[in-house]
């Protein structure tokens, strides 16, 4: 009976069992695709027709005429009068679809991938079906789509709610038309997807070179805003929330090779130019110094160690503001003639600004010089302060470390070792020292012979 069924009558056969239930499937209006009686007759005929009557061109025509009319006929017209977000969640479902809509064909014409197509040097079914779409429907509307997606970028940088999955599932779109070789498959959760080769000239030409242009401009713009009309403070807030968010993002929606591309313009626009006119705001760095404000100086330190050539704006304040209090301590009258005092003031000031850049700039070692090398300028202004230092370590040792705990005693020691290291006449400290230590062990004034041991 089949061998009386012509190319013509075919097609109608293969439309009436199968095609037609898949699309009736796909609009909602069936529950399944075709019986399996169904679908084994139109498997069974289209390799009757391919090998027996040796029609495999004239049943590759039909796959494609199937495939055109589905495109033009009604996919296209379903997207053709929509913008903005409505194009992207109509596109998402039409994508969805299509995905399906590829497999049921591969499957059904199968046994033309196996010869004829192979053997022909042809595209394959699933090949076919994706380069259709990219000619007929993608590359006639990538400009419209990428354009809603783009706005919608926007408007979510612009603080509005959009609809985060609809953005990313379009933008997967620009991945998958681009897979060579690419072929629908069925997971064994039961999701359709593309598979292939992975190549991201579509991608890239389409979206994400648009994408990049936008987000320059918009980061420019938004910089020259937020500096206007934000306080320093303010503004750190504002760029740490945002590229947080741009992060997050392009965690969700961009290639991995999009996302470093897109950090660098926004940092370069929002930190790298920028981070000099901010942290001379009257809220800024020198203010922040001033009011000993550790968490704003943190946040300038986080926001700025996404560049940190950048962390040179802060050192140079940090820098004469240690200078500055620093050499208060030691030009003081009060504090020079007395050895003790001298030296407290000293380790006090040391503690607080250990504290500050450990607190503020996470220790980062370039602060940790700037902070060493302002304390060797101020503390070597007098000849005296190796010492004070050690006639201080004297008194510690004689009575000073008396009571405290092991931790607590190391903790002093410590704080004092930190002061030597900021000395230039260290060898100064060193003969002074010996010379107090050598009096307290003939005297036997010392308190232990185990903490001298471990401050030597």
């Amino acid at each position: 009976m089949q061998e009386e069924i012509n190319v013509n009558d075919c097609k109608r056969l293969i439309n009436d069992n199968f095609v037609s239930k898949l699309l009736a499937y796909l609009r909602g209006d069936s529950l399944k695709v075709s019986t399996h009686g169904e679908y084994m007759k139109v498997y069974q005929l289209i390799i009757f027709q391919c090998d027996a009557n040796d029609n495999n061109e004239q049943i590759y025509q039909i796959f494609e005429d199937f495939v055109e009319d589905y495109l033009v006929g009604e996919i296209e017209p379903s997207l053709r009068s929509l913008q903005g977000e409505q194009l992207l969640s109509k596109l998402c479902k039409i994508w969805d679809a299509y995905v399906i809509y590829s497999k049921m064909m591969d499957r059904s014409f199968e046994y033309l991938n196996r010869y004829y197509l192979k053997n022909n040097s042809k595209q394959l079914i699933g090949e076919k079906c994706m380069s259709m779409f990219s000619d007929k429907i993608f590359q006639p509307m990538n400009t419209r789509i990428t354009e809603a997606i783009l706005k919608q970028i926007t408007n979510d940088r612009a603080s509005e709610q959009i609809n985060k999955d609809i953005v990313k599932r379009s933008i997967s779109v620009y991945v998958d038309v681009g897979l060579i070789k690419p072929k629908p498959m069925r997971t064994l959760q039961g999701t359709f997807l593309w598979q292939g080769e992975n190549n991201l000239s579509v991608y890239d030409e389409c979206f994400e070179a648009q994408f990049l242009i936008n987000t320059q401009k918009e980061s420019q713009a938004s910089a020259n805003i937020w500096y206007t009309t934000l306080n320093c403070p303010e503004y750190l807030r504002t760029v740490q929330k945002f590229l947080e968010n741009e992060e997050n993002n392009a965690d969700l929606w961009l290639q991995p090779e999009t996302k470093i591309k897109m950090l660098k313009i926004t940092e370069s626009e929002l930190i790298s130019k920028m981070a000099g006119a901010v942290s001379a705001k009257d809220t800024g760095c020198v203010h922040m110094f001033e009011q000993k404000n550790l968490e704003e100086l943190k946040l300038m330190f986080e926001v700025f160690k996404r560049d940190q050539s950048t962390f040179g704006l802060i050192i140079q304040e940090m820098n004469p503001y240690i200078l500055k209090r620093g050499e208060k301590i030691v030009m003081d009258e009060t504090n020079v003639k007395d050895p003790h005092l001298f030296t407290e003031k000293l380790l006090a000031f040391k503690a607080e600004i250990d504290e500050l850049v450990s607190f503020s700039f996470s220790n980062q070692l370039m602060f940790q010089k700037a902070r060493d090398n302002s304390f060797q300028e101020f503390m070597n202004q007098q000849q005296f302060t190796p010492i004070y230092i050690a006639q201080y370590s004297d008194r510690e040792f004689r009575s000073g470390l008396k009571g405290l705990s092991d931790l607590d005693v190391h903790k002093r020691l410590d704080a004092i070792i930190n002061l030597f290291r900021c000395l230039h006449g260290r060898d100064v400290f060193i003969k002074q020292y010996a010379k107090e230590l050598g009096n307290r062990l003939l005297n036997k004034s010392s308190m232990s012979h185990e903490y001298e041991e471990v401050f030597i």
